[in-house]
């Protein structure tokens, strides 16, 4: 039979490696990886169309490299 301090270790070890696993599936680039991407415009996160014009510069971030473009057309959601 373990000791209590080693099956506490075991323990305390086995919680840290869920909890690593936890701060790695939720990191920012493991889930730009995915497939989805951050959008900017000087420095803030664009959350509307409303924050972006037409003819204005934006960056988007993916998980393997940046894209800067150049606002065309904007078009609202059918709602």
């Amino acid at each position: 039979m373990l000791g209590q301090t080693k099956q506490y270790r075991i323990h305390s070890e086995n919680e840290l490696s869920k909890r690593i696993q936890l701060l790695d599936a939720y990191s920012p680039l493991k889930i730009l990886l995915r497939g989805y991407s951050l959008t900017r415009m000087d420095g803030h996160c664009l959350k509307s169309i409303n924050d972006v014009e037409v003819n204005e510069m934006i960056v988007t971030t993916l998980g393997d490299g940046e894209l800067y473009s150049k606002v065309l057309k904007k078009e609202k959601n059918h709602e």
